[in-house]
């Protein structure tokens, strides 16, 4: 690492690290930013150093606003704007104050690394919809919404898609925003290279112009259009969603984000100086990536392709299916050149590699290219080796795929459901595979004989329907002529009639949880009532949950009540009654504690959930366990 730089980028002739994507150091304006800032410490009021505006100083806010209606060619409202320390600090801010842990939010796949990696720092749980050339598929993203799975936001890079440079259409984003208001969440658009189109592109406008019912925040940034040192960019929305961020605790007498910084950028600006160097910016980076692209169209072997881009930073390879981006790093690294892999981007991705063309000159982009090319060519001869040694898959091991179990999902729009719809979509597992998400209380009705078994995740009503729905189907439609296996996780007083009648055709597994711990809980709790003494001791059950959960005492309560009583236990009171408290606390995943108390000492035996993903895990644990099992109730 230097004494400035993020890391120490090597020579070429040690290595070209198309890692690297940042801005080379003749990008770099240290002349102008010196200029502007001498211009504004020129200034005599000593209050420019004074606690700020909590939204970024106005004349600042009026000045980038006059600035982004130019390169918009849409007006801009200063009072939209809130002043931030980059893109990457406006996302986290963003996740704090409009998301909570086990949220779900809609990503494109692929997406930005960083991004991702923020929607995990905060436990998001993210569903990447695939892109097509121009852009997010959006009937994918109506299909997933009509079925009720419906996100807290959706978070697009609409412009020079980082790391697939594509550009999302003015059509889509308009269909975006709509979709937006219809089903109620929040587009998220990182723009940072709303700008940095090439010149002979004309991007679409931007995602705030189709908004007119407040549900878009956009992001952009002076770290691809200035310098990234100076850590400066903004928050674009209506007054309604900039409210929340400004009245936010932990912006409250912040004294706002780098007034300092907005000062000298508010005189690169004003001075021109900000334009001049936007303008020098763009036509570089369309050099360089023409440049890299002529090098790779000529160098590149049969069957490996990119991605043109619209603009940005970045070019996206893809390698032929069999070949893995991971694998061929180390060879990569052999001829003296690096990228990123593109399973940093989605797991989907393991076939491509993402060069950025920022910052070398004409001869490295070239060098580069023919060093890539070179550890391609050797890595196909490995793959093709390798192939050859292999006997091509036959009889059962061919028909695996085919025979693994298909696990639909019944209420996936809530938390608990995408949880598990996420884990069905990303599991390595290979004895399980997702068979579809529905929800028969909004109408959305799945085929029948898809799948073997059901997860039902809604409340009992949702129960009580599926069952009927099931029943009256001619048993011959499903797979194997036999009805589905139940997995029933709702919450509240279940439909015995209807779950009984069901359990003489198919095994129903009823669980008020699906962690590994409950169970074990339930098995200690009742060890312990039938030790303790007959006299003194007695015994409650505390749970905690979020605010929104519904049922209270909880599900997972009642169980544990239930052991309890079932052990006849003087503990649990001549009348064989548990008395449970019930708190509902913030975003509290789910605390169950058991509380026995006697002459001078207390025992307690608690189980705490700290990640909603162990839900979704226990469920399509069940789900694999349910198809052994005969036909009845089981627990």
């Amino acid at each position: 690492m230097g004494d400035y730089g993020q890391y120490v980028v090597p020579t070429a002739d040690t290595m070209i690290n198309f890692k690297v994507g940042q801005p080379a150091p003749s990008m770099l304006p240290l002349d102008k930013i010196r200029e502007c800032a001498a211009l504004k410490f020129e200034e005599t009021d000593p209050m420019f150093l004074q606690y700020g505006h909590i939204k970024g100083y106005p004349k600042f806010r009026h000045t980038l606003a006059e600035f982004l209606t130019k390169g918009y060619k849409a007006p801009v409202d200063p009072e939209k704007l809130f002043i931030t320390n980059g893109v990457t600090g406006g996302i986290a801010l963003v996740c704090s104050l409009f998301a909570q842990a086990g949220d779900l939010v809609f990503m494109e796949e692929p997406s930005y690394f960083l991004a991702l990696s923020i929607m995990k720092d905060f436990k998001i749980n993210v569903r990447q919809i695939r892109m097509e050339e121009d852009g997010i598929d959006v009937v994918e993203l109506e299909r997933l919404l009509e079925l009720g799975i419906v996100p807290k936001m959706l978070y697009t890079i609409p412009t020079c898609h980082n790391p697939t440079g594509r550009t999302l259409s003015a059509e889509k984003r308009k269909k975006i925003v709509e979709l937006s208001v219809k089903y109620n969440f929040m587009v998220v658009a990182d723009e940072v290279y709303q700008l940095l189109s090439f010149p002979h592109i004309t991007p679409p406008p931007p995602m705030f112009t189709f908004d007119t019912h407040g549900t878009v925040l956009a992001l952009g940034s002076f770290s691809k259009i200035l310098a990234p040192a100076l850590r400066l960019g903004w928050i674009q929305g209506s007054p309604k969603l900039l409210n929340v961020i400004v009245n936010s605790g932990q912006l409250d007498s912040s004294g706002g984000i780098s007034p300092v910084i907005s000062g000298i950028v508010h005189a690169a600006i004003t001075s021109g100086k900000q334009q001049e160097h936007l303008d020098f910016a763009v036509q570089t980076l369309w050099q360089r990536a023409d440049a890299l692209m002529k090098e790779l169209k000529k160098h590149l072997p049969e069957g490996v392709t990119f991605e043109v881009p619209n603009g940005g930073y970045f070019v996206l390879v893809r390698l032929p299916e069999n070949m893995s981006a991971a694998e061929l790093l180390p060879i990569a690294e052999k001829h003296k050149v690096m990228y990123l892999p593109g399973s940093s981007f989605s797991e989907s991705m393991k076939n491509y590699l993402r060069l950025s063309f920022s910052w070398y000159d004409y001869h490295d982009l070239e060098l580069g290219a023919r060093r890539l090319s070179d550890a391609i060519k050797e890595y196909q001869g490995i793959v093709a080796a390798r192939q050859a040694a292999t006997p091509a898959a036959t009889g059962a091991a061919a028909l695996a795929s085919s025979n693994a179990l298909r696990v639909a999902v019944h209420g996936a729009a809530g938390r608990l459901g995408s949880l598990i719809v996420s884990e069905l979509q990303q599991t390595t597992d290979k004895s399980v595979e997702f068979a579809g998400a529905f929800d028969l209380r909004k109408n959305v009705v799945p085929a029948a004989g898809s799948y073997d078994v059901i997860v039902d995740v809604t409340l009992p009503e949702g129960t009580k329907a599926l069952i009927s729905w099931i029943l009256a189907q001619d048993k011959a439609t499903f797979k194997n002529g036999k009805y589905p296996s139940l997995v029933v996780g709702t919450t509240g007083s279940l439909p015995t009639t209807s779950i009984e009648e069901y359990s003489k055709h198919a095994a129903v597994v009823l669980k008020s949880n699906f962690s590994v711990g409950v169970p074990l809980v339930c098995d200690l709790v009742k060890a312990a009532a039938f030790k303790l003494p007959a006299e003194g001791w007695n015994v409650e059950v505390s749970e905690i949950h979020h605010t929104k959960k519904l049922d209270a005492p909880s599900g997972t309560a009642k169980t544990i009540v239930k052991s309890l009583v079932a052990t006849g236990a003087a503990c649990t009171g001549a009348t064989g009654s548990v008395p449970t408290q019930s708190l509902r606390l913030g975003d509290e995943i789910g605390q169950h504690t058991v509380y026995f108390a006697g002459p001078g000492e207390r025992i307690e035996i608690k189980h705490q959930a700290t990640r909603r993903e162990v839900f979704a895990i226990g469920a399509v644990r069940s789900a694999k366990q349910a198809t052994n099992l005969a036909a009845g109730i089981h627990y």
